[in-house]
């Protein structure tokens, strides 16, 4: 990747004394322009997440957990964007400071939540396809 000429860039063609190195190049392909438009990059991802918790204090006395176990993710990005995520363990807890004698409630509940999976893909505009499909009939 490269960036554009900078503010400071100007200063130092002019005789400013502020001068940067060029910025480095990564192994990422630089976007092109098409009719305009700038190509999305492309890249493949493969991503876990062990866990992750959220708490919240509901109440002074009332606080609430949601926790993932296990996310898993992956997918290409670009014109061709396609992913998948499995979410296969999570649930919401909740856990309060009272003592609840007398009503014989737990301290503590938990909900195990269902399984979750995701499968999306980038899909283009009908309308653009239709101009493509009638210039190459012609």
């Amino acid at each position: 990747m490269s960036r554009g000429q900078q503010q400071d860039d100007v200063d130092a063609v002019s005789g400013s004394p502020h001068h940067y190195a060029p910025a480095p190049s990564i192994g990422v392909e630089k976007p092109q322009a098409v009719s305009g438009l700038l190509e999305p990059i492309v890249m493949q991802f493969h991503i876990i997440l062990q866990s992750l918790s959220i708490t919240a204090a509901l109440l002074p006395s009332l606080q609430a957990q949601y926790k993932m176990d296990q996310v898993n993710s992956s997918g290409i990005t670009g014109s061709k964007a396609k992913f998948t995520i499995d979410l296969p363990h999570h649930n919401l807890s909740f856990t309060t400071k009272l003592q609840v004698t007398e009503a014989n409630l737990p301290s503590e509940a938990s909900i195990e939540l269902p399984k979750v999976h995701v499968l999306a893909e980038y899909v283009q505009d009908g309308s653009s396809n239709l101009n493509d499909t009638k210039l190459a009939g012609k």
